[in-house]
């Protein structure tokens, strides 16, 4: 057996996605192992230290409640098929749970930090001291720290655009995820998406780099990049209509895989979707979506992928 190596400088600190990844896994090697599925979960887990503590815990939670559900469902006289199936939504179920305790507890611990929030589902429009405007997406988190040399805030969660008031002698300073932009006066949109942040310039100049230090790279209108692991790029192909829909209440996905499609539902729900047969994380979705219309894309996934939804007090969906 293989032993982790940890570096000096690695996160150890499981995130929410994390979390729902490894649920993920223990659903969909419980029912297969194949080798090809054992591949996919041994390239999930490397290099990656958190990622073993979130199936660590997460393990330990579904140990608790596999033994009732599958007593359970043993006693249940229906055809095998239908058995396994619903051991598969009743284990996803207690997992969803357990799964929303911890987005409940990281949620806290935004709202107690955060100077400004978006309320699930709605936009929250921010005027700062300076005269910027901030228009928060859904869920979205800010907070402030003006000083007399520089404007400091941080996009502590979702997604943002950025109207900043033009003052050359107190820079603009976004701490956002991994990354850092720097600007004078210029509006953009920055979305932390998972383990990346994408930054998208509609005009003026934005200077793009990682919070760590290192490499910049310059953004002007209508240019995009990216921070992901310290890695700072520009991306040169994207849909400029794509990233500010969210401003006329929509979503448009090209070909996205369903675990993003999730992930951007998410923003606009108080009760999470969760996706527990990873092996559909990867199916692809195409369309174009209202964000007050979550209910709607839910059973248009179903339909694109077969997927069925077992739904669970407080608004939270199981994929399965």
């Amino acid at each position: 057996m293989a032993i982790t190596q940890f570096k000096e400088g690695d996160s150890l600190e499981p995130t929410t996605e994390m979390y729902e990844e490894a649920a993920g896994w223990i659903m969909r090697l419980r029912e297969s192992a194949e080798e090809a599925d054992l591949e996919g979960f041994r390239g999930w887990l490397a290099g990656q230290p958190a990622r073993h503590f979130a199936l660590a815990e997460m393990e330990a939670l579904s140990e608790g409640v596999r033994a009732p559900a599958a007593a359970e469902l043993a006693a249940d006289r229906r055809r095998s098929a239908l058995r396994r199936r619903w051991s598969v939504a009743a284990l996803a179920a207690s997992l969803v749970l357990a799964l929303t305790g911890i987005a409940q507890r990281e949620a806290l611990t935004v709202a107690l930090l955060a100077d400004d929030t978006a309320p699930a589902g709605q936009q929250h429009r921010v005027r700062l001291a300076d005269g910027t405007l901030v228009t928060l997406n859904s869920g979205a988190a800010l907070d402030e720290r003006f000083s007399r040399a520089r404007r400091d805030v941080t996009l502590m969660r979702g997604e943002a655009f950025f109207d900043v008031a033009k003052n050359k002698a107190r820079p603009f300073v976004i701490g956002a995820g991994d990354a850092r932009v720097t600007v004078v006066g210029t509006h953009f949109n920055v979305k932390i998406d998972r383990e990346q942040t994408v930054v998208t310039v509609e005009g003026g100049i934005v200077r793009l780099g990682a919070q760590r230090g290192g490499k910049e790279i310059r953004l002007t209108a209508g240019q995009q990049g990216f921070v992901e692991g310290g890695r700072v790029q520009a991306q040169p192909n994207f849909d400029a209509l794509a990233v500010s829909a969210w401003r006329r209440g929509q979503m448009v996905f090209y070909t996205a895989r369903l675990d993003e499609v999730v992930a951007e539902l998410n923003r606009y729900r108080s009760g999470h979707i969760y996706v527990a047969n990873r092996a559909y994380a990867g199916e692809t979705i195409s369309g174009v979506f209202g964000t007050k219309d979550t209910d709607d894309v839910i059973r248009t996934l179903e339909k694109q992928t077969g997927l069925r939804s077992l739904d669970l007090p407080g608004g939270m969906v199981v994929l399965y």
